[in-house]
């Protein structure tokens, strides 16, 4: 753990931070290059990535205050507290997806080109992000046996210490890159638009299924409510892998813009 990476004068700059603003700004550079590899206006594509990126990151901090009402029942002012941690990606994702398609139709970019493009430089900012998990010390793992090797142990200054944990922000960090590259791999072979889109979504599903159970985290019923909604993201994403809902052929990259001064 190493929550804060340094402090200029009495300002502590969070580790967690500087990797979310890594994650963000390598991602929207990863999307970039990507459409522009395809032909497609990159500054046009990051633009969209960026608005979509901080409307998600309110979706995110929402969903973290849903999952734990208890921590804000006293001190709701920390609600705006982002410096502080506390943002879950399943709440990331349900209102980033939300604006993406708003700005897709003020920039008239298929919907399902621009999540295509998208998929693989949002699960590289979430293996990111979990690092930073890492390091500030959440979404720890359950206690396990102290024969796992690679089991985390934690400082004695962090209420996690005591007992070895499961490194569940490990597991899912290796996950998202495994899905990472196989989102990019199936990109150009894919047969209609949102075929990438859903498998990325259906991929992360079943990786938060599995981890979960070697996180931490209340349940509702056999199952976490991270795993409730993960199954759902599972069954929805498998329906439009095959095309069930709907199979949008792929589009060819718009003409060039003429120069200023050629004739039309």
């Amino acid at each position: 753990m190493h929550p804060i990476l340094m402090e200029i004068g009495s300002f502590p700059l969070y580790t967690y931070g500087l990797i979310l603003a890594l994650a963000i700004s390598s991602g929207l550079a990863m999307a970039g290059y990507l459409a522009h590899r395809r032909g497609w206006p990159a500054l046009e594509v990051v633009d969209i990535g960026l608005w979509s990126t901080l409307i998600g990151l309110v979706g995110a901090r929402l969903g973290f205050i849903l999952q734990r009402p208890e921590l804000f029942r006293d001190n709701w002012w920390q609600v705006l507290n982002f410096r502080a941690g506390g943002i879950t990606i399943i709440g990331a994702l349900i209102f980033g997806n939300l604006a993406l398609l708003l700005l897709c139709r003020r920039y008239r970019f298929s919907p399902w080109f621009c999540v295509d493009i998208y998929a693989a430089p949002l699960l590289w900012g979430m293996a990111l992000g979990r690092v930073g998990c890492i390091m500030q010390g959440c979404c720890a793992g359950k206690i396990c046996d102290p024969q796992v090797l690679w089991a985390f142990t934690y400082p004695v200054t962090s209420k996690l210490a005591g007992a070895p944990r499961y490194p569940s922000q490990l597991y899912e960090l290796l996950l998202d890159l495994g899905l990472m590259a196989f989102c990019l791999w199936l990109a150009p072979r894919a047969r209609f638009q949102g075929q990438v889109f859903w498998s990325a979504v259906g991929g992360y599903g079943l990786i938060r299924l599995v981890v979960e159970f070697f996180r931490e985290g209340a349940l509702w019923g056999p199952l976490t409510l991270a795993q409730w909604v993960s199954l759902a993201l599972v069954l929805v994403a498998l329906v439009g892998v095959c095309g069930g809902w709907g199979k949008p052929p792929l589009v060819s990259p718009p003409a060039p813009k003429a120069e200023e001064g050629q004739a039309s």
